[in-house]
């Protein structure tokens, strides 16, 4: 019997950055340990979740195995977790104030998104 993943990931697969940062970290990440949906074509895996589609398309959202729901750096750091080697670096990342570094890097990353891809995609637009 295979075990559930430890984490969900939420992403926008109309956005070309999302799916190369995706094919990233599918890469990186130990087998079966991270689950994925493309909610730019699909929102139905949010259903439940307390997380709006517009700002799942805006920011990425995940969802522990636990079912805490996560966002920007955390996530990122939820992710370092799961790549071999690192997750003692991610330990440490995982508190403040080194959660706030990593959480104020990813809020500086975001506004360059629409810049990376190249075109407006719906995710792009400005969180409400």
């Amino acid at each position: 019997m295979t075990e559930p993943p430890r984490l969900t990931i939420f992403y926008d697969g109309t956005c070309a950055l999302c799916r190369r940062q995706k094919a990233f970290w599918e890469r990186h990440t130990a087998a079966g340990r991270v689950a994925w949906h493309d909610i730019g074509r699909d929102a139905r895996p949010l259903l439940g979740s307390g997380i709006s589609h517009r700002r799942a398309l805006h920011r990425l959202h995940a969802r522990t195995a636990d079912r805490e729901t996560l966002t920007g750096g955390r996530v990122v750091v939820a992710l370092l977790r799961e790549v071999p080697g690192f997750r003692r670096p991610a330990a440490l990342l995982a508190h403040p104030p080194l959660l706030w570094l990593v959480e104020g890097f990813y809020c500086l990353l975001l506004p360059l998104r629409r810049l990376v891809t190249g075109r407006r995609c719906p995710g792009c637009a400005r969180e409400d």
